[in-house]
């Protein structure tokens, strides 16, 4: 888009028309684009899981800068706490999403059953159970933003780091790799948060 937008400005005459169709093509190709059906912060605050009418957002307030790259990226004009109010809509995956957030409600968990993907942002003091996904601090240090792309089947979690790598500067190099596999599904998605 910005190349079409360069060429309209810059250049002289009819050819300038080539810049426009440039613009189009880049607004087309933007349309037919997916984004991810859940997006999952570095710090383990806000979830994000598309909906029918957009993107819900698990907090109304906190991670703020993220809420609304988000909500820009999805081409959602809303603002953080309107996309809250979504959270409790929708159906996703065949898994149930869980957000545990803040010290009383860690220290109070009591364990995530086989399918569930727990997201925290804090330690937990007990080990969860192995066919459950827990995605808190130290694993989100490993891996930076978590999605979930696709569906069905062909449903997978993609991170920040395997996007972009182990570069020096991104200090993921003094964490070990951490695989996200997906748990097993259930038949239907809930979310919800404690």
């Amino acid at each position: 888009m910005a190349l079409g937008a360069l060429f309209v400005i810059l250049w002289q005459g009819r050819m300038r028309y080539i810049g426009i169709a440039g613009i189009g093509l880049a607004l087309a190709l933007w349309q037919f684009g997916d984004r991810p059906r859940v997006l999952i912060a570095d710090t383990g605050g806000l979830i994000g899981v598309m909906t029918d009418t957009g993107r819900a957002l698990s907090r109304k307030k906190g991670a703020g800068f993220v809420a609304r790259n988000w909500l820009e990226n999805d081409g959602d004009g809303v603002a953080q706490d309107v996309a809250a109010l979504r959270w409790s809509v929708g159906k996703v995956a065949a898994f149930n999403l869980i957000q545990v957030s803040g010290k009383r409600a860690i220290a109070s968990f009591a364990g995530c059953r086989p399918g569930d993907i727990v997201v925290m942002n804090g330690e937990l003091a007990q080990p969860a159970l192995p066919d459950c996904l827990v995605l808190d601090p130290k694993t989100l240090r490993a891996t930076g933003a978590v999605a979930l792309v696709g569906e069905g089947k062909d449903a997978r979690l993609v991170s920040a780091r395997d996007v972009g790598g182990d570069r020096m500067w991104s200090g993921w190099a003094r964490y070990p790799k951490v695989p996200l596999d997906l748990p097993e599904t259930r038949d239907k998605m809930v979310h919800k948060t404690k």
